[in-house]
């Protein structure tokens, strides 16, 4: 997969700005005002159909009207439908709102998701650890919950067009971790939700063995949107994040505790008793992950 590598984006001294090519910066104040203006129209037609926090987001950030204008250049029209789908989208979801309780304990213990130190132009990182994905039925629309929460609290932290970056660490991933519903929600997440949101997809240390998986990936994003996936070596990661700001299991050097574990947090065995499991179907599910589990280097947070 060596056809997509490196960093060729240009940095704009003046403000931060990532800049692509094919990228171009048409959304004017004017025709920000307009599309807001249009929207704002249509929340106070159907207030029902949005939630209130987003919109105070809109009113007071013209970024979260801008990058849908910008995305893919398509301009006012199609970018206030745009608009529209993707605040809806985000009521029904309920993203604002993610129930940190709603998972169990022993998933924050693996650490396999979670946000981290900067890379080397101070813009937030998020990391997926692919190893350890496993499809579970009762747990994906929480996990899928979770992913959408953390990006959307990258995306409020930055406020700026392609302002942060995924890394997935594909080390030792196989196929019983390659999952194509996950794979296509968190594409049409980013694409839907958050256009113009990630500067970088990063994916490291990915097996011959998952190319085709790979491929498929490759396959459902726009052509436009390619130029923002990247194949890592260790050589490239290290250009990109500072080894003092990689966890351990990518080589770098960072001591800050990356398994964060809510403080009410209950267990699997505790969870899954409500939804109706008993011990030795829990033990079942948890066969493939246990030894992921950390339950000594971890800290426990009020939030995460």
């Amino acid at each position: 997969m060596s056809e997509i590598s490196g960093c060729e984006s240009k940095q704009n001294e003046k403000n931060g700005q990532i800049h692509f090519a094919g990228y171009a910066n048409i959304a004017t104040e004017e025709i920000i005002r307009t599309v807001k203006e249009k929207f704002l129209d249509d929340v106070k037609a159907n207030p029902n159909l949005y939630d209130s926090k987003d919109i105070e987001k809109i009113e007071k950030n013209d970024y979260f009207v801008k990058r849908f204008i910008n995305y893919q250049n398509q301009g006012s029209e199609k970018g206030l439908e745009h608009m529209k789908k993707a605040y809806k989208w985000r009521k029904d979801f309920n993203i604002n709102n993610f129930d940190q309780l709603c998972l169990p304990k022993e998933v924050y213990q693996m650490g396999a998701i979670f946000i981290y130190l900067p890379d080397k132009e101070n813009d937030p990182v998020l990391h997926i650890r692919g190893k350890m994905h496993r499809k579970v039925d009762l747990l994906m629309d929480r996990i899928k919950h979770y992913f959408a929460h953390l990006v959307n609290e990258l995306d409020e932290k930055v406020g700026r067009e392609f302002g942060w970056s995924i890394i997935v660490d594909a080390t030792d991933s196989g196929y019983q971790n390659a999952d194509v519903d996950m794979l296509t929600f968190i594409i049409e997440t980013l694409r839907t939700v958050f256009p113009n949101g990630i500067k970088y997809f990063i994916i490291y240390g990915l097996p011959t063995i998952l190319n085709a998986f790979a491929k498929l990936m490759l396959s459902l994003i726009h052509s436009n949107a390619k130029k923002h996936i990247r194949f890592f070596n260790k050589q490239q990661l290290l250009e990109f994040v500072d080894e003092q700001n990689l966890p351990d299991f990518l080589g770098g050097t960072c001591t800050e505790v990356y398994r964060r574990v809510p403080k009410d947090a209950i267990d699997v065995y505790t969870l899954s008793k409500s939804e109706g499991l008993t011990r030795e179907q829990v033990e079942k599910l948890l066969k493939p992950s246990s030894k992921y589990i950390d339950t000594t280097n971890f800290v426990y947070v009020e939030k995460i």
